[in-house]
C-alpha cells in the first residue's frame, strides 16, 4: 500500500499580488474610464481597416 503525505501549503498574503492601478491618459467618458488597452484595440482595428482599404483599392488586384 502506498501512503500519501500531504504537504502544508504556505499561506501568502494576497497583498503581494496586487497590481496597482495604471492610468496612461486618465481619460473618462462619464463613469467609464478609457483604458490603454481599449486605445490599442481601437488603433489596431482602425489600422487594419485602413490597410484593407488600401489593398482593395489597388488596380493590380483585379487584373487577370
Amino acid at each position: 500500500m502506498l501512503a500519501t503525505v500531504a504537504l502544508a501549503f504556505p499561506e501568502f498574503s494576497p497583498f503581494i499580488f496586487v497590481i496597482p492601478e495604471f492610468s496612461l491618459f486618465g481619460i473618462t467618458i462619464g463613469p467609464l474610464p478609457i483604458r490603454w488597452y481599449a486605445i490599442s484595440y481601437f488603433l489596431g482595428l482602425a489600422g487594419s481597416f485602413y490597410y484593407a482599404g488600401k489593398v482593395i483599392g489597388r488596380p493590380k488586384l483585379y487584373r487577370m
